[in-house]
């Protein structure tokens, strides 16, 4: 399967053109051939997960699992046929900063308000608070990482 995959990115650069015109993403072929070798990975990935997960709950509550997925999926797209509506689509833009709220605050911020008391129990959220503020200065994704990472690691290893 592996092979199969990755066979068929090389086949994948030859359809940049269609990607570099001006309506298009303006993506390189090397880049393109990156970009599927991620996405082949990460179905190869998400496969063996579904596998360790069928493994563990059983095949029928994985195919229920499933199924509820899809239908969710399928309610939301029979719900709105044609354009989506003004307000619906003020509200799913909000979506993403929620989503990453709600991903980023338990791992940053200790569950018992007594460990923000302990020495280490700060790091993270002082970590957070310089890599947020160097995401504000520079809007750079690269810089908010290194700068976040180094100043947990650093915090880390001072404590």
């Amino acid at each position: 399967m592996t092979l199969i995959n990755f066979g068929k990115n090389s086949i994948s650069v030859t359809l940049s053109q269609y990607l570099t015109l001006d309506s298009g993403f303006n993506v390189s072929s090397d880049m393109l051939g990156m970009l599927q070798n991620a996405h082949s990975l990460a179905i190869i990935l998400t496969g063996g997960l579904c596998g360790l997960m069928a493994k563990r709950m059983g095949d029928v509550r994985m195919l229920i699992a499933g199924a509820g997925t899809f239908l969710l999926r399928l309610s939301f797209m029979g719900l709105v046929r044609g354009d989506v509506p003004p307000l619906l689509q003020r509200i799913l833009r909000l979506v993403p900063a929620a989503v990453l709220a709600a991903l980023v605050v338990p791992a940053v911020v200790p569950a018992d308000a007594a460990a923000m008391s302990t020495p280490d129990g700060w790091v993270r959220p002082a970590a957070a608070v310089l890599a947020t503020l160097i995401a504000l200065r520079t809007g750079s994704i690269f810089a908010t990482l290194a700068v976040g990472m180094a100043a947990l690691w650093l915090l880390t290893l001072l404590i």
